[in-house]
């Protein structure tokens, strides 16, 4: 897994889009957000109120969205977008 590889700005279907980030819906942000905090499947659906089955199924959405290979590489993504806002 080469991180330094992966852009922001990607092209789909020729049309220029923002960051995979973007593709995501508000609900699969919060669950990614908590899943790298470092909370398990079980703590993010109580957290947000959810089966543990609604947060496994949000993850591996999340996870194809951003075109990771693991949802350790997502949280990845996800933090290097939350990092480039910042700065």
């Amino acid at each position: 897994m080469i991180l330094s590889s992966i852009q922001f700005d990607v092209q789909v279907r020729g049309e220029e889009i923002g960051s995979p980030c973007s593709r995501l819906t508000a609900f699969e942000r919060r669950v990614l957000e908590l899943f790298a905090s470092g909370l398990a499947r079980g703590e993010i659906a109580r957290a947000v109120n959810r089966a543990p089955k609604t947060i496994s199924n949000s993850l591996t959405v999340a996870k194809d969205k951003l075109g990771a290979r693991s949802l350790a590489e997502a949280a990845v993504l996800l933090s290097m977008e939350l990092t480039s806002r910042i700065q």
